[in-house]
């Protein structure tokens, strides 16, 4: 059975500095593994898309590739509620509560993400949360 991934942005920034540091390369690798589905909402694109299409037209191929090979979840009112729900019971930050919360619609095995593991978003019962970055 193929494992469900929800990638938070930050994964995706990060990977374009692939060769820069170790962090960016466990990025890269965890964005690229063979038998997972990959999933993420239009909340990622608003995220990492704005600054690079003004002028860099390589960051916003890479990223457009990486979306067509992933499934993309839908950011709607039964999220935002999930979102809300996991916001102030989990004193989660709003696009954390929102990554979070579309990742359990998108019945995502876990989330990825580069966030420090201290962060709220790590507290969700709801989803499993892994960081890239380690204990």
């Amino acid at each position: 059975m193929t494992r469900k991934v929800y990638i938070d942005s930050c994964v995706l920034m990060l990977a374009l500095k692939a060769a820069e540091d170790d962090v960016a390369r466990r990025a890269i690798a965890e964005i690229s593994q063979e038998g997972i589905e990959y999933v993420f909402s239009p909340l990622v694109e608003l995220e990492v898309l704005p600054q690079p299409m003004k002028h860099k037209a390589e960051q916003v191929t890479f990223y457009e590739e990486w979306f067509k090979v992933a499934s993309r979840v839908w950011y709607d009112e039964t999220v935002h509620k999930i979102a809300i729900d996991q916001a102030s019971q989990y004193s989660i930050a709003p696009m954390d509560a929102a990554h979070v919360a579309t990742a359990i619609i998108a019945g995502a095995d876990e989330l990825v993400t580069a966030e420090k593991p201290t962060k709220p978003m790590f507290s969700s019962r709801e989803m499993s949360v892994r960081s890239i970055r380690g204990a």
